[in-house]
């Protein structure tokens, strides 16, 4: 398993990266006009993630900045993000 430092290097340099709570990461773009977006996979569960707080990521950074961020907290499919655990 890689640590969150060896998750964030990967993220940037290669765009796709699994985080220490099992989930792959994947920096793509969504919608029209193309906006950063976050590909986050789990168990064959995909979801696109094109935003936090109600607003479009303005630059892939903000995007992998949110991966990385997510990526530090425990990930069970319908749990509120309020009741997950930071693992790391």
């Amino acid at each position: 398993m890689e640590t969150i430092e060896q998750f964030q290097k990967k993220l940037e340099f290669t765009g796709c990266a699994v985080a220490p709570n099992g989930v792959t990461y994947k920096m793509t773009s969504y919608g029209n006009p193309h906006r950063p977006a976050v590909e986050r996979t789990f168990q064959g569960n995909r979801e696109i993630i094109v935003g936090f707080h109600m607003g479009c990521f303005e630059t892939m950074e903000a995007a992998r900045r949110w991966a990385v961020s997510d990526g530090r907290y425990e990930f069970k499919p319908g749990v509120s993000i309020w009741k997950r655990k930071q693992i790391c």
